[in-house]
Order: structure tokens, then sequence, then C-alpha cells
């Protein structure tokens, strides 16, 4: 039994009448829609911001069923994360520790699925991203390292005086979280993106010896 049904705007019921019409007619139409017929109702910025991800870039469908489902959320072809999986093999996620909302399948707690002004499809810059969570970990802390070494511990990528510091390990990144934990799984603790068994061979990844 079909549970989730495609209600068209006013909009869509005049193209579909329209479309109805030319059939008649005996014109013949595409079994799939291209993305530029959904966006032609579908018109929030939320779907043409500055990185369109690539799957609704060539065909909505990809994701979406026309009409009707099982019951999924918002004609998705399935539910979040096993979609999201149909593209980004989950084994490029899987290791010894996954970060939270990896573990939860939660991939939108951090990603828009349509379009985004950030990189990776972010909803906000990486740091912002990471203390909608973090913060109260950060909170009065020196990061990594003590206060007394540098005056206020490690920077976090959001000073002003880190605003065009280039991640020294992907220099077509800014510097933030992400330039030593990764996002998404580790081998190691705390997500580190290397082994941190010795801090000094750590930090010598960036800072000259």
């Amino acid at each position: 039994m079909l549970h989730a049904l495609h209600f068209p705007t006013a909009r869509c019921q005049a193209r579909l009448a329209a479309l109805a019409l030319a059939c008649l007619a005996g014109w013949t139409m595409a079994a799939e829609p291209k993305g530029d017929d959904c966006l032609s109702c579908h018109t929030k910025p939320q779907y043409t911001q500055k990185t369109l991800h690539t799957a609704p870039a060539k065909l909505c469908s990809g994701c979406h069923v026309n009409h009707e489902t099982k019951g999924e959320a918002k004609l998705l072809v399935s539910e979040v994360p096993d979609l999201c999986y149909g593209c980004h093999a989950e084994k490029g996620f899987k290791a010894k520790r996954q970060h939270d909302p990896v573990k939860q399948g939660a991939c939108l707690d951090c990603h828009d699925a349509h379009s985004a002004q950030h990189p990776g499809m972010l909803l906000n810059e990486p740091i912002e991203v990471c203390l909608e969570c973090h913060a109260s970990d950060l909170k009065g802390k020196p990061h990594v390292i003590s206060s007394s070494f540098s005056g206020k511990g490690h920077p976090l990528g959001n000073e002003p005086e880190m605003a065009k510091v280039k991640n020294p390990l992907r220099a077509s990144e800014k510097f933030s979280c992400g330039s030593c934990h990764d996002p998404h799984k580790s081998d190691y603790p705390k997500l580190n993106r290397f082994d941190a068994t010795s801090m000094t061979g750590y930090c010598q990844r960036c800072h000259e010896k």
C-alpha cells in the first residue's frame, strides 16, 4: 500500500493538465523528469546555492520518486542513510571509531542534501558545524596545548587571525577542525587523522621541525 503522495501546487496542476492535453494530442514525454522540470515548481533558494549536490544536479529522481512511495518521507527512493550510501560507499565511513552522527545515520545533521554555500555541502562553515555540538567541550579550555605554551591553546580556525590560513596538509581547504580530526571516522582516539601517540610527531606534520 502506498502512503506518501505528491500533492502538486496549483502551478503544478496547470503543468500536469497541459501535459495531459499534449499526450491526448499524440505527443510523447520522457519517462523521467529533468531537474529543470522539478525546479519550475520547487524554487526555494536551498536548491540553487553555490554548490549543487551531484545527484540533483543530474536528475532529482536519483533520490526522489516522482509521484508516490511506500511511506518514505519527502518521496525519497529510500531512507537516509541508505539513500546516501547508494552513491557514497558505506565502507568509506567504517573504522574503529565513528562520529556520532555517522553512527546514527544522521547525515543531514551536518550536510544539506541539495545545495550549499559551504564546502562539503555543509550547513555552515566547518568550524560552526562542529561547534553546534562541541562548543561545551571547548568552553574555557585551551585546545590541545596548554595556555602556558601559546597563551590560549591551539587555534580552532574561527579566530580573526585564522581567516585566511589554509590547511597545511590540504592547501585547497581553510584550516578548521577537520584539519586534524576526521569528521566521519577514524582508527585513532578523538577521531584524529593520524596516530597521536607521539604528540611531537603529530604536530610536526604541519609545523616544521
